[in-house]
């Protein structure tokens, strides 16, 4: 981990104008364009982020029978 990346990093967001920073946070957390849908939908799937609701017994699924 390089720690002093990091803390040179906040320096220079802290030294940025309130605009500057709500332009970066933006572009950062709030663009759109990147990640789509798709891969987000695929990241929660693969990181087991929902798993728990496999175990959950109000949850219903499709069996084999039912896919028909």
């Amino acid at each position: 981990m390089n720690i002093q990346l990091v803390e040179a990093l906040v320096q220079v967001i802290r030294a940025l104008s309130e605009e500057e920073q709500v332009l970066l946070v933006e572009r950062l957390y709030l663009d759109t364009r990147h990640p789509i849908a798709p891969d987000m939908t695929d990241l929660a799937q693969l990181g087991g982020m929902f798993s728990f609701l496999y175990d959950d017994p109000d949850v219903q699924g499709l069996d084999a029978d039912d896919a028909q």
